[in-house]
């Protein structure tokens, strides 16, 4: 994978298959429990981007950016006061301009940014994607995806999402089942918590077709995140 510093000449740098990964060192200021922290750091990001005069917060459809979670992660699940966890996000070039620089010196009664970096991505093909976040797909309000449920339904559920996502970002349709095949990584469902609520996830690895559709679909999906809730929630974020 090949790397750039984000700079004034964005705009002309960017090509097909690029994206700005924002690299972030914080330190914390309370202890923070692993199951509480994905909605700290949403919350966190939201206030920033308020603070940066973003309009992002209050479109609706899809952010067009994801993140994952505290790292590196503690042995008893609980982020401690007074250490440096490190961060990372991913945002798709069209909305990078509500991104930048935006969370350089930021701080809050959560946690304060000693270190913020931005460099654009690229790579060229993508063979396999692997959840590092828990995957979210709600089948209705009150349900969400299950193995239970069948990796078939689990496979048309991630293809349609991604076909919304890209009609969104890119103002054209597509439709191809970029997913040769799924396997999940773990033998229970993922409890995250939002809200009131608990959302029941799972980590997956997918095996990507080759075609060129296919691999357009993986590479939204690396940059945005797979599934539902990579906004707020920091769900779907692949490696």
């Amino acid at each position: 994978m090949n790397e750039q510093l984000v700079s004034g000449t964005f705009q002309e740098q960017k090509e097909n298959h690029k994206y700005i990964e924002i690299e972030i060192m914080v330190r914390l200021k309370r202890d923070i429990h692993f199951l509480e922290s994905s909605e700290i750091i949403a919350k966190n990001i939201n206030t920033a981007l308020c603070k940066n005069n973003s309009e992002l917060h209050f479109q609706n459809g899809f952010k067009g950016y994801v993140f994952n979670n505290f790292f590196p992660l503690e042995e008893n699940k609980i982020y401690k006061n007074g250490n440096n966890y490190f961060l990372q996000l991913r945002v798709i070039d069209s909305v990078y301009k509500n991104f930048n620089n935006f969370m350089k010196n930021y701080s809050s009664v959560d946690f304060e940014v000693i270190l913020y970096r931005e460099t654009i991505k690229s790579i060229k093909r993508i063979e396999k994607l692997y959840s590092l976040t828990p995957v979210l797909i709600r089948l209705d309000e009150k349900k969400n995806w299950t193995k239970e449920d069948g990796i078939e339904l689990l496979k048309q559920r991630l293809n349609s999402n991604m076909y919304r996502k890209f009609e969104q970002i890119y103002n054209r349709k597509i439709d191809a089942d970029f997913i040769e095949s799924i396997t999940l990584k773990n033998n229970k469902p993922i409890k995250i918590k939002y809200k009131n609520f608990h959302y029941l996830t799972n980590k997956i690895q997918i095996t990507v077709n080759m075609d060129k559709t296919s691999q357009e679909l993986a590479f939204l999906a690396l940059s945005i995140g797979l599934g539902e809730g990579n906004s707020y929630l920091g769900l779907g974020y692949c490696v």
